[in-house]
């Protein structure tokens, strides 16, 4: 099978829209980069899911954003290495470069 139809399997699966909604909860569904609460949060894995498999579902590599903020951090990574994020949890409006997904110490409560 083509590696695009299984990306597109596994963001369909059961295991990641519950990685999905796991982020939201933990982020309060607020933009971590701005900090609106859109109607439409985005989840946006820190760390690339195509680059780091084993992150994929780990809910520290994982953050919300609205829509404009997950075009300037897509962007952004477009630009530069994929393995210097722009964003950091908690950091609102003042966000520049961050550490590692696994260097990021978020409270998880299931």
């Amino acid at each position: 099978p083509r590696k695009h139809s299984i990306l597109r399997r596994l963001r369909l699966s059961i295991p990641y829209k519950r990685w999905r909604e796991a982020v939201l909860i933990r982020d309060h569904s607020r933009c971590q980069r701005c900090g609106e609460t859109p109607k439409k949060p985005e989840v946006h894995h820190i760390l690339s899911f195509r680059t780091h498999p084993d992150l994929r579902l780990d809910v520290k590599n994982g953050i919300t954003l609205c829509e404009g903020c997950h075009s300037i951090v897509d962007a952004y990574r477009r630009r530069t290495s994929k393995l210097q994020p722009l964003i950091q949890p908690g950091e609102h409006r003042r966000v520049r470069a961050v550490p590692t997904a696994l260097q990021l110490e978020l409270p998880i409560e299931w």
